[in-house]
């Protein structure tokens, strides 16, 4: 299947290689190309950043977007199609700017705007490009979006790996990233079988360790958690939690964990309310894996008419947390782990040596 955006882009750059748009003019507004082709926002965005890593657009900040004079200047030799099927790939598709590719599960929701915003701040002062995409956390989806970075190659490629947990049926595409030069920096997690390649993550054992010491300290005593078994961090969140009631001193039951994965993730967490209600008895605090499960349980009592007073503490701080008066958020820095990821592909770029770099949480109330 085609993403969207990319579509999108290949409609725009047929206009422009037809001369509907000329050099160095600029291009619609955001509002109109969502108006002209009824999409949204991001989208556009997303479809604008393919073109602009390809050195189709440029763009002048408060002016707007703008094509660049080479693409109505290419001979038929030299056009996109005809470089993509090239067995030798130009890499930066006849510029000296620098391509990173990003690699996301998601783009447009979450906390994922913020870290690539922070991506996107560090590569413009860089003035390198962006190549966006996203696996929607589908290991089939990963494997075409990494085939198209192989047929248009960029300098580095910084990922979130999908389905962390389970075995990766792309390690062979990740490898022949490298063989072709191309630098790769993970952010959350990383493949076991690329281990050695930089990480920018959070410290997830210690948070879900933070999490359960938050409980206690507001006076719950009998704790639950709600986790992601089919990416890593939701594993070490879980062995955090399993460590503090430990330490705490707390019973741990195995009947108060609730694991799910991506697709139950979309699909809702919670659908049945003699479930539901057996998971929270007698359970005074509950350790959510992020704010959107933490949002599924709080929806799920109030539709199944489950009332009890509960401690909930929550990983992110994203959006979502705004609606969850009374909750204990450990705070991801966002936009600070996606500047740190791209100073990190930028230095690799330029031949330095990099290490990986895990941050540390912190706590927010939400009043």
């Amino acid at each position: 299947m085609a993403y969207l955006y990319i579509e999108i882009a290949d409609k725009i750059r047929k206009e422009i290689t037809e001369g509907n748009y000329a050099a160095d003019t600029l291009l619609p507004t955001e509002y109109q190309l969502m108006e002209k082709y009824g999409i949204s926002r991001q989208t556009v965005r997303n479809a604008l950043s393919v073109l602009k890593g390809e050195g189709v657009l440029y763009q002048i900040h408060g002016s707007g977007t703008y094509v660049k004079k080479q693409i109505q200047e290419e001979t038929p030799e030299e056009s996109p199609q005809a470089k993509k099927d090239d067995p030798a790939p130009v890499r930066t598709a006849g510029r000296n700017r620098k391509v990173i590719g990003v690699l996301c599960t998601y783009i447009s929701n979450y906390i994922f705007p913020s870290i690539i915003r922070g991506i996107e701040r560090r590569l413009s002062a860089a003035e390198a490009d962006l190549r966006l995409a996203s696996t929607e956390n589908r290991v089939d989806l990963e494997r075409q979006l990494l085939l198209r970075f192989l047929d248009e190659p960029v300098d580095g490629l910084i990922v979130e790996g999908t389905k962390t947990t389970l075995p990766s049926p792309n390690i062979d595409l990740y490898m022949k990233l490298k063989e072709l030069g191309t630098k790769l920096v993970f952010i959350h997690s990383c493949y076991p079988e690329l281990s050695d390649e930089v990480l920018v993550g959070m410290d997830d054992t210690a948070g879900g360790r933070m999490a359960v010491n938050e409980l206690i300290q507001a006076g719950c005593r009998s704790l639950a958690g709600i986790f992601k078994n089919d990416d890593i961090q939701g594993i070490r969140r879980y062995a955090g939690f399993t460590e503090g009631v430990r330490d705490g001193g707390l019973l741990f039951d195995d009947r108060k964990i609730k694991w799910f994965n991506t697709e139950e993730s979309a699909a809702g967490i919670w659908k049945d309310a003699d479930a539901l209600g057996s998971f929270l008895d007698k359970v005074t605090g509950v350790v959510c894996y992020n704010d959107s499960a933490a949002i599924d349980l709080t929806e799920s009592m109030r539709r199944f008419g489950i009332s009890r007073k509960l401690g909930i503490v929550s990983f992110d701080r994203s959006p979502y947390s705004s609606f969850m008066s009374g909750m204990i958020c450990l705070v991801h820095p966002q936009e600070k782990l996606g500047m740190a990821a791209a100073d990190k592909i930028l230095s690799l770029i330029e031949g330095n040596e990099e290490a990986s770099e895990i941050m540390q949480w912190t706590v927010d109330r939400i009043v």
